[in-house]
């Protein structure tokens, strides 16, 4: 952390002491910009994008996985300008077939890291049915996880318990595994869309289509067995359309979203619906190719999801309440992915070919001076950043 971003972060206490941190959410979220454009070298569109809130000290990082690449990158010891940190091509080799990535997790090293001072590793999949588990410290893959047939739909993990991976595929099946050992403890048939483990690696949430969301509970150990389904069924009745995207908030709340932009969020111990909206802009009628996932700040009081527009909301789980929302420039299409910091400084989303958007928060006074810079470099824009 260079000396800019230690003076960040001690005016974000302060900040945060003389506000609150509840209170200061809401400010910040109002007072998002675009600030920064990386445009990633593939020319394609970036499949999936994800923040490490699973390894603690690694929140800044970020991963974005996009035709064969791989990129992690650091969105916060630089000071207003992203580092990146580690660059993967999923190149065919003699123990996997490579090629294109849909999906990527962060998965926990606490325990099972070889290096001294820990490390953070990323599992990414796709076209090829392997999961590939790559280390940002060695910057290339370490664990390889075999056993599914066909392309690999979604991935999750939880940080309670490192090592633990589920994985989704078109084979059918849902599988979990112990990284470390790359073992596939248990696999089950499915023919869901999406997944989500619980932050303490007790439940499997699957979604599939008109809306249905199942809870399983996971087995203890690591020997080989089998889910057993919950008997409570989430009350989803403002759900319909496939299931686009699963997350567990924490321990007790889910939050799920559908093609069509319907979102809610459900208390898991009873099935009981806490809240629910729609996002705007939303079109069901793009199928797969207008899936775009959401991204919820650890804490889960927040999550930020695009649209078909373009267009990038944040929402309160609590109420359902819009937050916040911004727009891009001169680049049209389905918003893929979102992210969001811990600190709701930075709202990132994906849209276009290779095009990552950052919206930072501007203080009202900064906005008022660089108001005619902004105008201008609005007319003129040009990615700040290319990734090769």
């Amino acid at each position: 952390m260079n000396s800019e971003a230690a003076g960040l972060v001690k005016h974000k206490q302060a900040e945060m002491e003389s506000v609150g941190k509840d209170a200061l959410a809401r400010q910040v979220l109002k007072g998002l910009r675009l600030k920064t454009v990386v445009k990633e070298s593939h020319c394609a569109p970036i499949a999936s994008l994800v923040f490490n809130s699973h390894q603690p000290g690694c929140h800044n990082l970020f991963a974005t996985v996009g035709k064969n690449q791989v990129t992690v990158y650091d969105d916060e010891h630089m000071g207003d300008f992203i580092g990146m940190v580690v660059h993967f091509t999923n190149d065919k080799t003699d123990h996997a077939q490579g090629g294109e990535l849909a999906t990527c997790c962060w998965v926990s090293t606490d325990g099972w890291s070889r290096h001294p001072h820990g490390d953070a590793c990323l599992a990414v999949a796709g076209a090829d049915a392997n999961i590939s588990v790559i280390s940002v410290v060695d910057a290339q893959v370490v664990r390889l996880l075999k056993g599914h047939r066909k392309e690999v739909l979604d991935l999750a993990a939880c940080a309670s318990i490192p090592g633990l991976l589920a994985s989704l595929s078109r084979d059918g099946t849902a599988r979990l595994w112990d990284v470390p050992s790359e073992t596939c403890i248990l696999s089950h048939s499915t023919d869901s869309n999406c997944l989500a483990l619980d932050p303490g690696g007790k439940l499997l949430a699957l979604g599939g289509r008109k809306g249905c969301v199942h809870l399983f509970s996971v087995p203890e150990g690591k020997a080989q067995a089998s889910l057993q389904k919950l008997p409570s069924k989430l009350q989803s009745a403002c759900l319909t359309e496939t299931m686009d995207c699963l997350e567990f908030l924490d321990a007790s709340r889910l939050c799920a979203k559908a093609m069509d932009g319907r979102m809610a969020v459900w208390d898991v111990s009873d099935g009981q619906q806490l809240a629910s909206w729609r996002v705007p802009g939303c079109n069901a009628m793009q199928g797969a190719a207008g899936r775009s996932r959401f991204g919820a700040t650890p804490c889960g009081s927040y999550v930020a999801v695009g649209s078909t527009s373009g267009d990038v909301n944040v929402f309160e789980t609590a109420s359902g309440s819009r937050l916040a929302h911004v727009a891009p420039i001169k680049v049209s299409g389905p918003v893929k992915a979102c992210g969001i910091s811990a600190d709701c400084r930075h709202l990132l989303a994906v849209l276009g070919n290779g095009f990552i958007f950052r919206y930072e928060y501007r203080t009202p006074e900064a906005d008022k001076e660089n108001a005619s810079d902004n105008k201008a470099s609005d007319m003129d824009w040009q990615p700040q950043e290319e990734v090769r």
